[in-house]
């Protein structure tokens, strides 16, 4: 009895182990490639090609942003496994110049942005909370990842304004200049 106990135990810590290796399956290589598929899985006719512009590392995620070959900004976050490779948990991409959530990564969240500096003008962001405000340095660098720790109970929709280096509020300025891009 004894016998077949233990056999049970191997059989069902292997199956564990070959749907984790499955589970987190992505190579730090193969990142741009598994990105590119998952945002084509619902293209049926056009597909899109990705270029990673930057990537940060908050625990044990990743955050990516990319660019399209057709010009749009993109996003993927994805999560790393105790076999140091990588699940895609989601993606995301559009026409706009920043993309803006709040994620939960263990017990803590955090405001980020990914973005496109548009004409390296955007020296800071400010998000207006409902209750608090916070400020992100943005690096002089045509695109970005910025983030910063937030209290666990905000929303994910903050106001979000963009600033030059001295100080003024450029948010409709930028706008209109990249609308008509």
């Amino acid at each position: 009895m004894k016998k077949y106990i233990i056999i049970l135990i191997l059989v069902t810590i292997g199956i564990a182990f070959f749907w984790y290796n499955g589970t987190y399956k992505i190579n730090e290589d193969e990142i741009d490639k598994n990105i590119t598929q998952f945002v084509n899985r619902k293209n049926d006719n056009d597909s899109l090609k990705i270029n990673i512009e930057e990537s940060v590392d908050i625990g044990y995620r990743r955050i990516v942003c990319f660019t399209t070959d057709n010009g749009l900004l993109g996003e993927a976050f994805l999560k790393k496994g105790i076999n140091k490779r990588f699940k895609i948990e989601w993606t995301g991409y559009g026409n706009n110049i920043y993309r803006h959530k709040v994620i939960k990564i263990g017990n803590k969240k955090y405001f980020t942005v990914i973005g496109r500096n548009y004409d390296l003008q955007i020296a800071k962001i400010i998000g207006n909370f409902k209750d608090k405000t916070y400020e992100l340095e943005v690096p002089q660098q045509e695109y970005f990842i910025i983030y910063c720790e937030v209290e666990n109970n905000f929303s994910e929709h903050p106001a979000i304004r963009l600033f030059d280096s001295n100080n003024n509020d450029i948010t409709d300025d930028i706008y209109e200049a990249y609308s008509l891009d």
